[in-house]
């Protein structure tokens, strides 16, 4: 592998490692230059949140994959497995979030279905409601 291709390789993996956003900015034959953009920190694993949401559940032998497809790394499945989670959290919520939303759900059944019954029953906080 030539020095270049080696040092651009070794920019991705730092990249990626530590969450970063870098950005090429330069190409000569005998120097590269780089701006970061910042620490991601916040936004972990948003690069694949496209990927996720097309194939929610995806293995983490298949997100592993992706991850080398795209940027040509090998990471451990313990790294894949918490930046899938982060992703989906993202992408659908935390179960607090979704439980929430689930208390509107049978408030707008009851508001459009005024003499139905809604049986709500739930394992999180073990409520079990029959109006």
């Amino acid at each position: 592998m030539a020095r270049r291709e080696e040092c651009r390789y070794a920019i991705k993996y730092y990249a990626c490692r530590c969450a970063r956003i870098l950005r090429f900015v330069k190409n000569e034959p005998n120097r590269v230059r780089l701006v970061c953009d910042g620490n991601n920190e916040g936004d972990k694993a948003k690069r694949f949140d496209k990927d996720l949401r097309t194939n929610p559940n995806m293995s983490v032998a298949d997100f592993m994959s992706l991850v080398r497809k795209h940027y040509g790394i090998d990471v451990t499945m313990d790294q894949c497995y918490k930046a899938k989670n982060l992703a989906n959290e993202r992408i659908h919520g935390s179960i607090e979030e979704q439980y929430a939303k689930l208390w509107d759900y049978y408030e707008e059944l009851k508001r459009k279905n005024p003499r139905s019954t809604v049986l709500v029953k739930t394992s999180l906080r073990g409520d079990d409601l029959v109006f």
